[in-house]
């Protein structure tokens, strides 16, 4: 943050802005451990070590919450009214920032726990197929997978993704519905002898299983990280904004 007073000289109005600016230094500092945290939990984030604990980083949102509720009951001045709209602003958006590092230190850890059964189990589907020789013993490789599909399906029903990682999530929950489907499908299609069905399925399930790879969840925090670099952006844009007005306050 980087509001500070601007001295106690000049008009009327001038005092009303320096006593305004005061007000919100004082507040100001109490927020910089919260923003702290917050930052550190990027820069881990980014670098991939370890991130604050949950509790650390909700603490951190609401205290940025209560510290802006009390910018909020100041009365600024007329000159005072564009830094004071932009800083209740800063204060929302940094606490928004804190709100989905929180969710994404819920989610990302549960959610790449289950991309090792995944991969696993698509590596066994391949691995299978290429050395089963009869279609009761194919069927019996596409069973499994059909059952791992179900397992992973029930892992991931348990989490709630962070709008940042909701395309990602989406995509491996439509993936595995499909392929528990076309598995059980071409499974029973092997066992009944359906050799007008098996071709067509085994080329669908071929198809969706080549694009495996793109959502194993190694991919999860890069595009995490590139959102929430844009945020910071964001904020980073906002806070020249509000140097500037500070600059024109204390010459004017």
């Amino acid at each position: 943050m980087i509001v500070a007073g601007c001295g106690g000289h000049g008009s009327s109005q001038q005092k009303a802005v320096t006593a305004y600016l005061d007000d919100v230094n004082r507040i100001d500092q109490a927020i910089v451990p919260a923003v702290q945290r917050v930052n550190a939990a990027y820069r881990g984030f980014r670098a991939g070590t370890k991130m604050p604990s949950v509790p650390q980083l909700r603490h951190a949102e609401s205290t940025i919450l209560m510290l802006r509720d009390r910018v909020a009951t100041l009365d600024p001045p007329a000159a005072a009214l564009p830094i004071h709209r932009d800083l209740l602003r800063l204060f929302i958006d940094d606490a928004l920032v804190a709100h989905e590092l929180t969710a994404m230190a819920i989610f990302l850890p549960r959610f790449q726990k289950t991309s090792a059964p995944f991969v696993a189990a698509h590596r066994e589907l391949s691995a299978g197929l290429r050395t089963a020789t009869k279609p009761g013993a194919e069927a019996a490789v596409l069973e499994r997978y059909a059952a791992r599909c179900r397992a992973g399906l029930a892992a991931l029903r348990g989490l709630t993704a962070p709008a940042v990682l909701a395309p990602l999530y989406n995509s491996r929950v439509e993936h595995l519905q499909k392929a528990e489907l076309l598995s059980t499908e071409l499974a029973a299609a092997l066992r009944r002898g359906d050799r007008l069905h098996v071709p067509e399925l085994s080329m669908r399930l071929e198809a969706l299983e080549g694009g495996v790879e793109e959502l194993n969840g190694a991919n999860a925090e890069a595009i995490a990280v590139a959102s929430y670099a844009r945020r910071l952006d964001d904020i980073s844009a906002l806070e020249t904004r509000i140097n500037r007005e500070l600059i024109k306050l204390q010459t004017r």
